[in-house]
């Protein structure tokens, strides 16, 4: 049986406008309104594909009719959530614009079965890493468009390890920003003290 997930979108630093659409990525269900659509003559380009627990994990892009930059992110059979941005705007708050959720199967009110962080990162931004709550930097790697995305595992999650925060750093090492990954509400977790 094909479920479908509402998957909310988290703006890191400003809030950000970002739509949460429920559909079938298989398409049939709903598509997401006319604004939010490719521009005529424009294909959505794939990016950031990886498979977690079976499922594939995929970002797309595209440009809409009023010259937005699009940004849909979704799992194979699962749902799929996204926003548009103006390009001017896009890094005004910072170096990384980073969404981030998560989601439960029904009747598990304890963990997370799923946690994501993706987004896009400014090209100064030279490495990427995601700090979970066991202290462990998971890097991330944004390609040559800068989008990029990472899915933890549901035996991670259900270990009571989370992502908390997403840290870019410029080719010196010098930390650019450091974004807190709240993810709400606050389950249980596994946190070795203070990740410095």
């Amino acid at each position: 049986m094909k479920r479908n997930l509402l998957i909310v979108l988290v703006a890191g630093g400003l809030a950000a406008a970002a739509f949460g659409v429920t559909r079938a990525l298989s398409g049939t269900g709903p598509a997401p309104p006319a604004a939010m659509q490719p521009a005529p003559g424009t294909a959505p380009t794939l990016h950031a594909r990886t498979v977690v627990d079976g499922k594939e994990w995929r970002i797309k892009t595209y440009e809409n009719a009023a010259g937005q930059l699009c940004l849909f992110q979704g799992a194979s059979g699962e749902g799929e959530g996204g926003t548009c941005l103006d390009r001017s705007s896009i890094f005004s708050a910072g170096p990384v614009r980073a969404y981030y959720g998560s989601s439960q199967n029904p009747g598990n009110t304890t963990t997370w079965d799923r946690a994501w962080v993706f987004g896009l990162a400014y090209p100064r931004v030279a490495k990427l890493e995601l700090v979970l709550t066991n202290c462990v930097a998971v890097p991330l790697q944004a390609d040559a468009a800068g989008v990029f995305q990472h899915v933890l595992p549901a035996a991670l999650l259900h270990a009571g390890v989370l992502p908390v925060t997403l840290v870019a750093r410029d080719a010196t090492g010098a930390i650019l920003s450091s974004q807190s990954v709240k993810l709400d509400p606050v389950l249980p977790t596994t946190q070795a003290g203070n990740c410095s």
